[in-house]
């Protein structure tokens, strides 16, 4: 490979790694749970099982909801200041819900799988 192209491909993964990392971790969450699949099924019954997924299917939309799709602007802006500074308001964002919720949820006498 020419000295030209290795580097033009190399301006082209330092433009472009905030994307290839976006696009990394999009690719092994998917991953982490089909490999977790197996174990999952040997540790909870058919119907906790069905508790679980519908309860996961839920959140998954309740989150990007909750989050208003922070996580995928905060490779744009154009300085590192402002990109940690939207990843950490995204944060905030996300959490808050997740803080005001747990404790309901935590000490609550209902039982997930009675619901």
């Amino acid at each position: 490979m020419s000295a030209v192209a290795q580097g033009k491909l190399a301006r082209l993964w330092k433009e472009n790694s905030a994307y290839a990392l976006t696009a990394g971790y999009g690719v092994i969450a998917p991953v982490a749970g089909l490999l977790a699949a197996p174990i999952l099924t040997r540790l909870y019954s058919p119907a906790e099982f069905g508790v679980l997924g519908t309860f996961a299917a839920v959140m998954a939309a309740a989150l990007s909801l909750v989050n208003l799709r922070y996580e995928v602007a905060v490779p744009l802006p154009q300085k590192d200041e402002e990109a940690y500074s939207l990843a950490l308001a995204a944060m905030r964002i996300g959490l808050s819900p997740c803080c005001l919720s747990s404790p309901r949820h935590t000490f609550s006498t209902q039982r997930w799988s009675a619901v």
